[in-house]
């Protein structure tokens, strides 16, 4: 100790050093050191050398922890990053709830937490959760979802047990279909039209199948009785009831171009 500046100025005169290792990483060196020259006992080795692995145990668990929070910041992270509501509950009591559950329903961490499960659904529907959550069901389903404010909207949930900590804990997640919803309506509004759109085209080519039929029928009806007026004396018998069968073959034809019309409007 008398060439070493740092124990000549501590007055040391005995020292007993062992290596501090964590895992297979050297973290430094343990000293035991007395202002007295001595030598020391196989108690002293012993005990210099257990501290040294305790701190190197300790050194290992305080690392662990370091590496389980950056987990579980991450994982946190992660977990309120999600568009869907997520829930942890257990035997149907809300243990915690992501940021999304809190944007969508209205409820803060202190509200959410020892709620029953089913407060997040429009009572009609809760018999229906209840029932999924005892089948143990991990397929997805939808329900009227109720907000803090009364108002409701169409939900899809999805949920799964985990072993957590050696706890059975349920893991919900709950998704906004509203958009969803509008989009099938409107998709099955349009498919409607769509269905009407053809219904009437078909009509509007059997309509226009049968009024050309017709025309071609009363152009006889029309044409016939004017010729034969054309040849006929004034006074003739005949002069009357063929003038009405031509003005009414006229009147019919007239019917019929309108249907045409009508037929081409509703086909364009």
């Amino acid at each position: 100790m008398k060439s070493d500046p740092l124990g000549k100025r501590l007055g040391l005169k005995a020292c007993l050093g062992t290596p501090v290792f964590h895992g297979a990483r050297d973290m430094g060196t343990l000293w035991l050191t007395d202002t007295q020259a001595r030598y020391f006992t196989p108690d002293d080795i012993l005990c210099i050398q257990a501290l040294s692995a305790a701190l190197g145990l300790e050194e290992e668990r305080l690392a662990h922890e370091k590496q389980l929070l950056t987990t579980k910041t991450r994982l946190k992270g992660f977990y309120d990053a999600s568009f869907e509501a997520i829930f942890l509950s257990k035997r149907g009591l809300c243990l915690d709830q992501n940021k999304t559950a809190l944007r969508m329903f209205g409820y803060s961490m202190e509200e959410a937490v020892g709620k029953p499960g089913t407060d997040w659904i429009l009572p009609e529907d809760r018999g229906k959760v209840e029932k999924k959550m005892l089948s143990g069901t991990t397929s997805p389903y939808e329900v009227t979802a109720l907000r803090k404010d009364g108002t409701r909207f169409p939900a899809q949930i999805q949920a799964n047990v985990i072993d957590y900590g050696g706890e059975q804990i349920r893991v919900t997640a709950l998704r906004d279909i509203s958009q969803l919803k509008q989009a099938q309506k409107s998709l099955l509004e349009e498919r409607k039209k769509l269905k009407q759109s053809e219904k009437m085209e078909l009509i509007g080519t059997i309509a226009g199948g049968v009024a050309h039929d017709l025309n071609n029928i009363l152009s006889g009806l029309v044409s016939y009785p004017e010729l034969i007026l054309m040849q006929l004396e004034e006074d003739s018998p005949l002069v009357e009831p063929l003038s009405f069968i031509h003005d009414t073959g006229l009147k019919a034809a007239e019917i019929v171009q309108d249907l045409l019309t009508l037929t081409r409007r509703g086909i364009h």
